[in-house]
């Protein structure tokens, strides 16, 4: 009886240590994953805010522009308004842009190697086979951890839509900065000179005059694209989250064998 009970005594010290070792094992890997991953992320925003970097400095150039020639003429002023304004529309596609762009980089570089150790941890065990791996259950352990590791990621990435969202926040900023460029080309190209150095104060005003209406007309037109044009995506897609165990590539009844 005492050496039945020992044995009994053994074997369940055996399993627990077993399972605290695989439970340690899963939080390392996860631990691991979670600061290579936020590393990536941020060395994907960083480059990603440096190569659109360029785009910004364009506008701060042609702002400064734009305030110069407010100085001659005051009606002016509403343009500059209405290309500030492009600048707070265009920063907020940005910032979408960027999130997105860094998701999508780092879920689609993780889902790739994690799916290249599935498969490789599944050619190395299917010489073995599954049911044979007794004597190290971490290879199993490894192979169903790396599998629903790689389906996470490709899901996130299909249900957050990341490619859309981050090509439709750059197509967005690309509008709005043609629209500064038009409002930037117009400005530029109005001259208040009439030709004619006695040329009289009557002939001045009425080329004034004339810039105003032209003024008012690019105005109601940007305005009117700005209301077409206006959009901010940060869509998700609910129906590509997974609700049977098709994606899955290990089969669910081998789980409890591990």
């Amino acid at each position: 009886m005492e050496t039945e009970t020992g044995n009994t005594s053994e074997k369940i010290a055996k399993f627990l240590k077993l399972d605290i070792a695989k439970v340690i094992f899963i939080l390392s890997l996860t631990l691991v994953i979670v600061i290579v991953f936020k590393i990536t992320n941020n060395f994907v925003e960083q480059k990603a805010r440096t190569f659109t970097e360029p785009l910004l400095r364009n506008d701060s150039l042609m702002s400064k522009e734009i305030a110069q020639k407010i100085e001659k003429a005051a009606f002016f002023e509403k343009l500059h308004l209405q290309y500030q304004l492009l600048n707070n529309l265009k920063e907020q596609n940005m910032e979408a842009f960027v999130l997105y762009f860094k998701n999508y980089y780092s879920f689609t570089t993780f889902a790739t190697v994690f799916t290249i150790f599935t498969s490789i941890l599944t050619v190395l065990m299917a010489k073995i086979g599954w049911d044979n791996l007794k004597e190290n259950p971490y290879q199993k352990l490894s192979l169903v951890y790396c599998a629903i590791v790689a389906t996470l990621f490709i899901t996130f990435s299909e249900v957050y839509n990341n490619k859309e969202n981050y090509t439709n926040n750059m197509k967005a900023f690309l509008r709005y900065e043609k629209l500064q460029y038009d409002i930037y080309s117009f400005i530029e190209t109005q001259s208040f000179d009439t030709g004619y150095t006695n040329a009289r104060e009557s002939w001045k005003e009425a080329r004034k005059e004339s810039i105003r209406h032209k003024t008012d007309s690019v105005f109601v037109s940007i305005n009117s694209q700005i209301e077409d044009s206006r959009a901010f995506f940060i869509d998700i897609s609910s129906d590509k989250i997974p609700t049977g165990t098709t994606k899955f590539p290990i089969a669910v009844d081998k789980v409890d064998t591990l």
